[in-house]
Parts: C-alpha cells; sequence; structure tokens
C-alpha cells in the first residue's frame, strides 16, 4: 500500500513482529499498534512523524530513529521490554514527545537528551537507569520530567532545570538522589499570573495545571512540601 500514511491498530491481540516495510519510499506518517503482544524490533520508517507502540513486548527499536528520522514529533514506547542503554544521539529537531518508561534500560541519561530544541515531554521512569542530574540544558520547552524509580545518584545541581520556564511536573522520587531543590529553581519553574504564555513552546490559549513536584525523602524541595 504505496499511498497509506496512518494505520493504527491498538488495543487488539495482534502477535509476532510489526513487518518492515519492503518500499523505502514508504509514505508512512503514523503507526499506532499500542496495547497488542507484539515482540521484536520496532522496523525503520523513513517518513514516519508519530510512532505509538506501547503495552507491547517489543525488544528494541531500529538505530535510524534516533539517528536518520528529523521528522519524528512522536516516539511512544513504554511498557515494553527494550533493553540496554539509550541511543548515545538522538537526531530529533522535531521531537516533543520521548517516552521509555517502564522498560529495562540500563546505563546513564545521555546529554543529548538535555538539549532537544522542542521536546516537551520526556517519560523515563520505572526502568534501570543510573548516572546523575544534568548540570546544563539547552531545552527551553520541556513540561514534564518523569525519573521516578530508577537508580540516579548524586546531588541535585544548583542550576538543574534553568531554562525549563514551562516545566508543572517533576517526578524525581525513588532514586538515590540527594540535596536541594532551591526557591530560585522553582520560580524559575513559576509563571506569573500577569505574564503572557504567548511563546513559541506554548500554547497560549491553555491555562497551565498546578505544578507538581515529587521527590524523595533525602531531597529538600522548596516548590512543596513532598
Amino acid at each position: 500500500m504505496e499511498e497509506l500514511v496512518a494505520l493504527k491498530l491498538e488495543e487488539n491481540k495482534l502477535t509476532g513482529i510489526i513487518p518492515p516495510t519492503k518500499i523505502e519510499t514508504s509514505k508512512l506518517e503514523k503507526l499506532k499498534v499500542g496495547s497488542n503482544r507484539l515482540k521484536g524490533e520496532v522496523p525503520f520508517f523513513p517518513n514516519l512523524k508519530k510512532l505509538e507502540v506501547f503495552n507491547n513486548s517489543l525488544e528494541s527499536f531500529d538505530i535510524r530513529y534516533s539517528s536518520s528520522l528529523p521528522s519524528l514529533i512522536e516516539f511512544i514506547a513504554y511498557n515494553n521490554e527494550i533493553f540496554g542503554p539509550l541511543p548515545t544521539e538522538w537526531n530529533g529537531p522535531n521531537l516533543t514527545i520521548l517516552d521509555l518508561g517502564f522498560n529495562p534500560l540500563t546505563g546513564s541519561i545521555p546529554q543529548f537528551i538535555w538539549d532537544m530544541p522542542v521536546l516537551k515531554y520526556l517519560y523515563l521512569d520505572h526502568s534501570n537507569l543510573t548516572g546523575t542530574l544534568p548540570s546544563s540544558s539547552n531545552s527551553t520547552c520541556l513540561e514534564q520530567v518523569w525519573l521516578d524509580f530508577n537508580s540516579l545518584t548524586g546531588s541535585i545541581p544548583f542550576n538543574f532545570g534553568w531554562n525549563w520556564t514551562d516545566l508543572h511536573e517533576l517526578k524525581l522520587e525513588e532514586n538515590l538522589l540527594t540535596g536541594n531543590i532551591t526557591h530560585e529553581q522553582c520560580n524559575r519553574w513559576k509563571i506569573p499570573e500577569n505574564l503572557s504564555r504567548d511563546s513559541s513552546c506554548s500554547n497560549s490559549s491553555e491555562e497551565r495545571p498546578d505544578c507538581i513536584m515529587v521527590t524523595d525523602c533525602d531531597i529538600n524541595c522548596d516548590c512543596c512540601d513532598c
């Protein structure tokens, strides 16, 4: 089906693998096969913009998703069996959602993730990730960051999330982190009521929800009393 642009088969009992395309010029832009019983690798589709393969038993994805697909906007693959470290780089100039939570991932979180230009939603929770939090980030659009239930260590950098002025959800509980989230950081994540939300990262017509900051008992968070 050379002209097919969207395929949606969610919430069935499909088994086996996702068949790879035999057409290098495949026009498929949306592939949604979440909540099935699929295994193996997520094959590469050269024009894909939105991929949803959550709630399966997939073990890996074609490395070209991170290296050769700048058109990708959403990569949602939580609750699978994707193992091993994250890619060392990701060419994601248009990626807004990266969801790899609930997978047996290992290793640290590469710096490229913190530097993605338009990434809004980052979910790497309930995995086996190690390492420390970033001391710098070029990202300015992050709104939700879920890193809970990993094995992250070290103290909270004093400028952690300094550029994330649209942040309203941060989850760090069930790690091995220590230190402080300060008033200065909290104030960076809080938009004054009289400040316009008209920016390249936000829809100015949307109301910002209440902030959610969830941390370990070993972290003193001045944003809240958790």
